[in-house]
């Protein structure tokens, strides 16, 4: 049983893996191991607790389908809810990061319903085309609905920045904004709620 992002389209599937002593990660279950363990009410990662011949895991950690394997935590059988939630944590982030330019579909469709009709505003049919409404095209008020955006844009940056500098790395912000980090902070530093 793994994670899923509600936004991910490309494939980031987490879950929770042991990491034996020799460092390397258990093997995932099969199927029948999964019903076996249900029926033992010994899950995943749960059943490497060193009873029954099974090896004694040295930690946990999150993986992804993608490759990416989180940092090694331990693996603590006395609140194994608690060591799961700092897995999916860690999970949660890199999928964060890695969604970072992957919008949510509503978001993609009324940003492209709203190019097409600015666009449709500013450009309209070509002057000679109208024959008979006024108002096809209007560049002043385009130039008005970007300013509206600019502000807009400015206001969810003001808000977004201080949160996501609460988890996230201006490495991690820069690679949601498609810029190198050096230019994002440039950019944004003056929105970063100092530390203290």
């Amino acid at each position: 049983m793994g994670w899923v992002h509600p936004d991910d389209t490309i494939g980031h599937e987490g879950d929770i893996v042991a990491v034996l002593e020799s460092g390397e990660d258990a093997p995932k279950d099969t199927f029948d191991q999964a019903v076996q363990a249900m029926q033992d009410s010994r899950w995943g990662w749960e059943r490497y607790d060193g009873h029954e011949d099974a090896p004694l895991a040295a930690g946990i950690r999150a993986i992804c389908t993608c490759g990416w394997k989180g940092p090694r935590r331990r693996a603590d059988f006395t609140d194994p809810d608690e060591a799961s939630l700092a897995c999916y944590q860690d999970w949660n982030h890199h999928t964060e990061v890695q969604l970072a330019t992957s919008l949510p579909e509503d978001v993609t469709r009324h940003l492209d319903d709203l190019d097409d009709v600015l666009s449709g505003l500013c450009h309209g049919p070509r002057l000679e085309e109208i024959t008979q409404e006024p108002g096809h095209v209007r560049p002043l008020a385009t130039i008005h609905a970007a300013k509206r955006l600019r502000e807009l844009a400015d206001q969810l940056e003001a808000q977004a920045v201080p949160r996501a500098r609460a988890s996230y790395s201006w490495e991690d912000i820069a690679r949601a904004l498609e810029v190198s980090r050096q230019s994002a902070h440039e950019r944004l530093r003056h929105l970063d709620a100092p530390k203290g």
